[in-house]
């Protein structure tokens, strides 16, 4: 880990940033060719996605969400880089990662090697990790929301090149909604087997304003956008498989007005004891939607049979592994009708927007849970 307190490494204290490294901060940004915040979770300290793109805006900064946690800032900001770091990183020469405990894997993508990392967070380097390697070539102790308000000061005095370099970025943000608007279409087509993309784009068409996802699988912030604080919530670090349904269940309890999707996988919906979770809905008069992604394995302990060995007798063996496997199906949606609510399964295409219609008006106007059920083949 390339750290040095010469650099402007804070000691902790209440989370407001060290002057010096904030103007250490500032400088860097100012002078950049191709600067980004990166963010997973910072969005949950109030007012601080409003801040991050106000920022970001005034003074030239992309922003990209790395496997996001919540809302962390308008998905439409004209600076947004979206949500993939290999592609902003050949570019990137001032990478600001916003206490994020995981702010990248080396296998899928890495800062270059000529970038300059920062690393910000009330405890930037978390300590309490066992391993933890990523490099660091300033390191700023402070809250987002204090280190933001800091910049937000310091940044005018220092003759940022604002507008040299806002044309790249907002050039690499439109290729960013190019690619996704792409797969968006791609995804609509009406013929073929449902995969995840086009649950995305249908629970999209479908989908309040106001509504907000809980999303422990499918549902994507890139093919899903949400605006707005509560409006969506990915698996935090401390989630695992069955985190999502009570999580969705905890909260419409908090915030009752709300519409709330929960957006699973039959595992993660296995896993959360689903006879459970329906019962608490219906005792407590909280109607949530619940939209499972049915492909009948545990693709995540799929995936990392595949990612430890490549080349091992899973890769080779032409079928799922034994412990990945979920088969037969189950109708899933009995769930919801053994609790009084409204439950309906999907095969085709064509059956899933108006199933989704269906099952949001029983949220909505009959104030009952539902799910459906989606048989999806990736």
């Amino acid at each position: 880990m390339r750290t040095s307190p010469s650099r402007g490494t804070a000691t902790p204290t209440d989370a407001a940033p060290a002057a010096a490294a904030v103007e250490q901060l500032a400088d860097l940004l100012a002078g950049a060719r191709f600067p980004v915040f990166v963010t997973a979770s910072s969005g949950i300290e109030p007012g601080t996605a409003e801040l991050l793109g106000q920022l970001c805006d005034e003074f030239a900064i992309g922003v990209l969400e790395a496997r996001p946690r919540c809302y962390n800032v308008d998905p439409g900001h004209p600076l947004h880089l979206g949500y993939d770091l290999g592609a902003v990183a050949k570019h990137a020469d001032v990478l600001v990662y916003l206490d994020m405990d995981v702010p990248w894997i080396a296998k899928a993508a890495s800062p270059g090697a000529d970038a300059t990392v920062v690393q910000c967070g009330p405890d930037p380097h978390f300590s309490r990790y066992p391993i933890r390697t990523h490099r660091s070539d300033l390191s700023v102790t402070a809250s987002t929301a204090n280190l933001l308000a800091a910049l937000a000061a310091a940044l005018p005095g220092c003759g940022a090149g604002v507008d040299g370099r806002r044309a790249a970025l907002a050039r690499a943000a439109e290729e960013n909604r190019s690619r996704i608007s792409e797969r968006l279409v791609a995804a609509s087509r009406p013929e073929g087997p449902i995969t995840k993309a086009f649950m995305n784009w249908a629970l999209g068409s479908v989908l309040p304003a106001d509504a907000s996802v809980v999303s422990e699988y499918w549902a994507r912030p890139d093919l899903l956008p949400r605006s707005g604080p509560l409006s969506y919530f990915g698996t935090p670090p401390a989630g695992g498989l069955g985190w999502g349904l009570p999580a969705a269940v905890g909260l419409k309890l908090a915030r009752p007005e709300r519409t709330v999707i929960s957006a699973v996988g039959d595992g993660a919906y296995l896993f959360a004891n689903p006879a459970a979770c329906h019962h608490a809905m219906a005792m407590h008069d909280l109607p949530v939607l619940t939209v499972i992604c049915a492909n009948r394995k545990w693709t995540a302990v799929q995936g990392s049979a595949l990612g430890m060995y490549p080349a091992g007798y899973a890769a080779d063996a032409g079928q799922l592994s034994p412990l990945a496997e979920l088969g037969p199906a189950v109708a899933y949606e009995e769930y919801a009708t053994a609790s009084g609510g409204y439950g309906e399964a999907v095969t085709q295409r064509g059956d899933l927007v108006p199933a989704l219609r269906r099952a949001l008006h029983a949220v909505e106007a009959d104030h009952r849970q539902a799910v459906v059920s989606v048989t999806c083949e990736d």
